[in-house]
């Protein structure tokens, strides 16, 4: 009898990589089973949810499916079956992608270091929850000249560099020309250091850095009013991230969260 073998691919994604992909890949084994792999060719570590539609075909695996993939990385999925080789069946596909680790589990007693050398001071512009551009984002502006020296507030992997542009200006439609650092953190966590000037990005892509490294340069592009440094902790979602309410070492005992109006002061590296 006649076999049928049908294949429907519908990629939706979430991931702004260009020019690189998360891809399936099926192979097709002696009794028709088919294994559905998934290939990382982004630069980034992604979270990817893979469903099907299947007819007459059974999975391996209960659907839909959600791993975390790193840079590069090809893990197989499932492995589909036909119910019955003598009949019709086949299979369609969906796969949904974002970066980061939407099933990290941030660890909330860490304390993070300010992200900048000893003796060296800052003034928080705007806080958590800021009313500016910071409405419903737990992130913090220190304002920062063009060019001051910004260090890891942990140890972490840096994940993503973005260090072109030249452009800022206070409005929205200034935001594709951010430049940032990011850094993944052990419980999968990342800090964006954002707004930082053309080349300012000391690290790149795969250096591993310990809290208190040099990074990076401020600067104003992307959307920024002026000068500054934007700072978030968050973890992924499909829905893109969730920022979090850390703790900083505020001085060489205290902890806490930044307040806005506030000068700190870097004591704790050596």
């Amino acid at each position: 009898m006649k076999e049928i073998i049908t294949c429907l691919s519908l990629i939706l994604s979430l991931s702004c990589a260009l020019a690189q992909e998360v891809k399936i890949v099926p192979v097709v084994l002696k009794d028709k089973s088919i294994e559905l792999y998934i290939h990382n060719q982004t630069f980034q570590g992604q979270s990817v949810l893979l469903d099907c539609e299947l007819k007459g075909m059974t999975s391996t695996e209960k659907l839909p499916i959600t791993k975390f993939l790193e840079v590069g990385e090809k893990v197989l999925f499932t492995t589909l079956a036909p119910k019955d080789i003598y009949k019709p069946f086949g299979y369609g596909t969906s796969i949904l992608y974002v970066e980061g680790d939407v099933q990290a589990k941030h660890d909330d007693n860490y304390v993070y270091l300010l992200p900048y050398p000893k003796g060296t001071s800052y003034n928080i512009d705007q806080g958590y929850l800021g009313n500016k551009t910071h409405e419903n984002l737990y992130a913090l502006d220190f304002n920062m000249d063009v060019g001051a020296e910004i260090t890891a507030i942990r140890d972490g992997i840096v994940t993503k560099v973005i260090e072109r542009y030249d452009k800022g200006c206070p409005d929205e439609s200034c935001e594709q020309y951010n430049n940032l650092v990011l850094v993944t953190h052990e419980d999968g966590s990342i800090a964006n250091y954002a707004h930082l000037k053309k080349n300012g990005a000391i690290v790149k892509v795969g250096d591993r850095v310990k809290a208190g490294d040099l990074i990076g340069l401020s600067g104003a592009t992307g959307w920024a009013s002026g000068p500054h440094l934007h700072l978030e902790v968050y973890t992924a979602s499909w829905d893109g991230k969730i920022t979090l309410p850390v703790n900083y070492y505020l001085d060489e005992k205290t902890t806490g969260e930044p307040q806005v109006n506030q000068v700190y002061a870097q004591k704790r590296l050596k």
